[in-house]
Protein backbone atom coordinates (compact mmCIF):
# COMPACT_ATOMS: atom_id res chain seq x y z
CA UNK A 1 0.00 0.00 0.00
CA UNK A 2 1.40 3.55 -0.92
CA UNK A 3 2.31 6.06 1.65
CA UNK A 4 -0.46 8.51 0.78
CA UNK A 5 -3.05 5.39 1.31
CA UNK A 6 -1.74 4.46 4.88
CA UNK A 7 -1.76 8.14 6.11
CA UNK A 8 -5.01 8.44 4.99
CA UNK A 9 -5.73 5.21 6.65
CA UNK A 10 -3.90 6.27 9.94
CA UNK A 11 -6.09 9.27 9.95
CA UNK A 12 -9.26 8.24 9.23
CA UNK A 13 -9.30 5.38 11.94
CA UNK A 14 -7.79 7.93 14.87
CA UNK A 15 -10.64 9.93 13.61
CA UNK A 16 -13.53 7.12 14.27
CA UNK A 17 -11.70 5.95 17.69
CA UNK A 18 -11.87 9.73 18.95
CA UNK A 19 -15.72 9.76 17.46
CA UNK A 20 -17.21 6.45 18.79
CA UNK A 21 -15.22 7.03 22.62
CA UNK A 22 -16.02 10.76 22.78
CA UNK A 23 -19.64 11.14 21.72
CA UNK A 24 -22.21 11.52 24.35
CA UNK A 25 -25.50 9.94 24.69
CA UNK A 26 -27.01 13.45 24.19
CA UNK A 27 -25.47 14.00 21.20
CA UNK A 28 -25.11 11.13 19.56
CA UNK A 29 -24.88 11.92 15.90
CA UNK A 30 -22.31 14.75 16.43
CA UNK A 31 -18.93 14.61 14.48
CA UNK A 32 -15.70 16.23 14.92
CA UNK A 33 -15.47 19.66 14.63
CA UNK A 34 -12.61 20.92 11.98
CA UNK A 35 -9.92 21.08 14.58
CA UNK A 36 -10.70 17.79 16.09
CA UNK A 37 -10.84 16.41 12.36
CA UNK A 38 -7.18 17.15 11.97
CA UNK A 39 -6.08 15.60 15.11
CA UNK A 40 -2.51 15.38 14.40
CA UNK A 41 -2.14 18.95 14.57
CA UNK A 42 -2.97 20.23 18.23
CA UNK A 43 -1.21 19.66 21.56
CA UNK A 44 -3.26 16.76 23.50
CA UNK A 45 -4.86 19.51 25.62
CA UNK A 46 -5.98 21.24 22.34
CA UNK A 47 -7.57 17.97 21.18
CA UNK A 48 -9.49 16.97 23.76
CA UNK A 49 -10.95 21.06 24.02
CA UNK A 50 -12.02 20.48 20.55
CA UNK A 51 -13.46 17.04 20.98
CA UNK A 52 -15.22 18.78 24.28
CA UNK A 53 -16.63 21.40 21.74
CA UNK A 54 -17.48 19.13 19.08
CA UNK A 55 -19.67 16.31 21.02
CA UNK A 56 -20.83 19.27 23.58
CA UNK A 57 -19.70 17.66 26.85
CA UNK A 58 -18.99 19.46 29.94
CA UNK A 59 -15.17 19.02 29.91
CA UNK A 60 -12.23 18.35 28.08
CA UNK A 61 -12.03 14.02 28.24
CA UNK A 62 -8.19 14.60 28.52
CA UNK A 63 -7.88 16.23 31.80
CA UNK A 64 -8.98 13.13 33.22
CA UNK A 65 -5.97 10.61 34.45
CA UNK A 66 -7.38 7.66 33.06
CA UNK A 67 -8.17 8.87 29.89
CA UNK A 68 -5.23 10.53 29.27
CA UNK A 69 -2.80 8.07 30.11
CA UNK A 70 -4.56 5.86 27.60
CA UNK A 71 -4.81 8.43 24.66
CA UNK A 72 -1.79 10.31 25.54
CA UNK A 73 0.58 6.99 23.84
CA UNK A 74 -1.91 5.97 21.21
CA UNK A 75 -1.97 9.95 19.32
CA UNK A 76 1.77 10.39 19.72
CA UNK A 77 2.63 6.62 18.52
CA UNK A 78 -0.15 7.59 15.45
CA UNK A 79 1.53 11.02 14.88
CA UNK A 80 4.71 9.61 15.02
CA UNK A 81 3.49 6.85 12.56
CA UNK A 82 2.00 9.97 10.03
CA UNK A 83 5.16 12.15 10.72
CA UNK A 84 7.59 9.44 9.32
CA UNK A 85 5.39 8.89 6.74
CA UNK A 86 5.25 12.26 5.32
CA UNK A 87 9.06 12.49 5.64
CA UNK A 88 9.30 9.62 3.16
CA UNK A 89 7.30 11.13 1.13
CA UNK A 90 9.01 14.37 1.05
CA UNK A 91 12.07 12.27 0.90
CA UNK A 92 10.90 11.02 -2.12
CA UNK A 93 9.55 13.91 -3.99
CA UNK A 94 12.94 15.40 -3.54
CA UNK A 95 14.85 12.52 -5.17
CA UNK A 96 12.59 12.31 -8.05
CA UNK A 97 12.95 15.85 -8.27
CA UNK A 98 16.77 15.49 -8.62
CA UNK A 99 16.89 13.11 -10.97
CA UNK A 100 14.06 15.13 -13.23
CA UNK A 101 16.85 18.00 -12.70
CA UNK A 102 19.66 16.29 -13.78
CA UNK A 103 17.79 14.44 -16.65
CA UNK A 104 17.09 17.82 -18.43
CA UNK A 105 20.78 19.22 -16.78
CA UNK A 106 19.25 21.98 -15.25
CA UNK A 107 21.00 24.55 -13.99
CA UNK A 108 21.37 25.80 -10.33
CA UNK A 109 19.76 28.89 -11.41
CA UNK A 110 17.17 26.90 -13.61
CA UNK A 111 16.42 24.82 -10.41
CA UNK A 112 15.77 27.74 -8.60
CA UNK A 113 14.15 29.27 -10.99
CA UNK A 114 11.65 26.14 -11.39
CA UNK A 115 11.20 25.61 -7.32
CA UNK A 116 9.74 29.93 -7.51
CA UNK A 117 7.53 28.86 -9.42
CA UNK A 118 6.42 25.63 -8.10
CA UNK A 119 6.08 27.70 -4.63
CA UNK A 120 3.56 29.56 -6.22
Amino acid sequence: MCAVAVIYRIEEQVRHRLATTFRTAENPDGKLNDKAQEWWLPSFLQLGESIRVSFKRKQNPFTAPQTADEWEPYLKEKRADVDKLRRQLADAETEINERVYRLFNLTPDEVALLKREVEH
